[in-house]
C-alpha cells in the first residue's frame, strides 16, 4: 500500500471521521497548497476564536479531529510556506533562494554566456549551496560535476594543474561547472529545457531520445521521471531568482 493510501486508511480508520465538514475538506485539499493553507488558517481560527460546541467537545475527548497542537503545527507549516514561496522579502531571499557565491556565479555566467539566473537555480537543485555536498554516484561540489566530466572540461578551459579536491572548492566548482552548462546550451541550440536534461540525464541519452523519437523536447515528456521533476525544479527556482533578484544582476 503506497504512503498516501495508508494516509487515507488511517484517517478513515482513526478517530478524526467525526462529521465535521472542514475535515472532509481538510483530507481532500491536503495536497492543493494553496486551498491547503487555507483550510488549515480555518482551523487555527476555529480552535482558538469559536466556541466549541458540546458535540465538538465530545468529538474531542473522543480523539474526533486534529487537536489544537496539530492545527497550530500544520499552520505554521503551511504559513512558513506560504511566505518562502510568495512573499518577496530579503528573508526568503537568503533562506528559501540563497545566492552564495554571487560574484564568482555572475563573473562565470558572463565569461560563458549563461544566465546568472540559470547557474543559481542549478547549484540550488543540485547541491543547495553546499559546497562539500557529494552524491550517490560520485558527484562533487556546488553544481555535482562528476570527475570524469570535470577532468575533461578542466582540459577544455586550459586549467592546469587541476585535482578532483578542487571540486570542492566553489570557484573551481562553479567555472567548471558554468562552463559545462554553457558548453550544452550550445549544443542543444539554446533550449534550456534540453541543456538542463542533458546536465542531469547525461548528453548521450538526451541525443539518443531525441534522435530516436522518443521525446519531443518538452518538460512534461522527459522519459527519466527523476530528470522531468529536476528540469522542472530548476526552472521553477530561475523564475523565482529572476523575481528576487533581477535588479541585483
Amino acid at each position: 500500500m503506497s504512503a498516501s493510501n495508508q494516509f487515507y486508511k488511517n484517517l478513515n480508520d482513526s478517530h478524526f471521521m467525526c462529521q465535521n465538514w472542514y475535515i472532509k475538506i481538510t483530507i481532500k485539499w491536503y495536497n492543493k497548497p494553496i486551498k491547503f493553507y487555507i483550510i488549515v488558517t480555518y482551523h487555527l481560527v476555529y480552535y482558538y476564536i469559536v466556541p466549541i460546541s458540546k458535540s465538538d467537545k465530545d468529538c474531542v475527548r473522543k480523539g474526533g479531529y486534529m487537536k489544537r497542537a496539530t492545527a497550530t503545527a500544520l499552520s505554521c507549516v503551511v504559513l512558513g510556506w506560504f511566505y518562502f514561496t510568495h512573499l518577496d522579502d530579503p528573508i526568503a531571499r537568503q533562506v528559501a533562494y540563497p545566492f552564495n557565491y554571487r560574484d564568482v556565479v555572475m563573473a562565470a555566467a558572463e565569461k560563458e554566456q549563461v544566465p546568472p539566473s540559470l547557474v543559481a537555480s542549478v547549484i540550488l537543485a543540485e547541491s543547495k549551496y553546499k559546497n562539500t555536498a557529494e552524491s550517490e554516484t560520485g558527484a562533487l561540489g556546488l553544481m555535482q560535476l562528476m570527475p570524469d566530466t570535470a577532468r575533461w572540461v578542466a582540459q577544455q578551459v586550459g586549467h592546469g594543474n587541476y585535482t578532483d579536491r578542487q571540486l570542492k572548492e566553489p570557484e573551481t566548482n562553479i567555472e567548471l561547472g558554468t562552463w559545462y552548462l554553457g558548453h550544452l546550451l550550445k549544443e542543444f541550440n539554446g533550449d534550456e529545457v534540453q541543456a538542463l536534461a542533458a546536465y542531469n540525464a547525461g548528453r548521450g541519452h538526451v541525443e539518443s531520445w531525441l534522435n530516436e523519437n522518443k521525446w519531443n523536447g518538452m518538460v512534461d515528456t522527459i522519459p527519466f521521471p527523476e530528470t522531468r521533476s529536476y528540469v522542472k525544479a530548476v526552472l521553477q527556482y530561475q523564475e523565482k531568482y529572476e523575481a528576487l533578484y533581477g535588479n541585483d544582476y
